[in-house]
């Protein structure tokens, strides 16, 4: 994206008009500073949040076989209270997941929601360690 100029400015962030690199459309950015807008204990309490997730994939990966969900997006990620009032997280729609097999490379095929895909793995045969590592980074969005 190139930046043409910035067309507004509020409580949560800024909005630029952008050109895209290759196909050059211009479309609005807006350019949210998320957690810059709670305090200290509002993050503890979204790295609480993100810590459950990743218990839920290590219980996942954990298992025999191992499974491999494949397409983790906000969407896919149900927050709710029991009757303590205690918050957890529940994983759902396992359509694109696969068990992970060492005698087969079907897990490593490109499958998931583009959006939060790693970058490096779009319109790659092969998924690499890579993609653990951008699913953490989509946490910090």
């Amino acid at each position: 994206m190139e930046q043409i100029s910035q067309i507004g400015r509020g409580g949560f962030g800024e909005v630029y008009q952008v050109k895209h690199i290759t196909d050059c459309q211009v479309y609005a950015v807006k350019i949210v500073k998320f957690l810059d807008t709670y305090d200290d204990h509002k993050r503890k309490e979204i790295l609480k949040e993100v810590q459950k997730l990743l218990e839920c994939v290590k219980y996942l990966h954990d298992s025999c076989p191992p499974v491999i969900h494949r397409d983790l997006k906000p969407s896919n990620v149900l927050i709710s209270q029991n009757s303590n009032n205690n918050r957890f997280i529940k994983l759902c729609d396992f359509g694109s997941a696969t068990y992970h097999e060492m005698t087969s490379q079907r897990h490593t095929s490109n499958v998931g929601t583009s959006q939060y895909m790693a970058p490096e793995t779009i319109g790659r045969p092969v998924v690499e360690l890579s993609t653990t590592i951008t699913s953490g980074q989509s946490a910090d969005k």
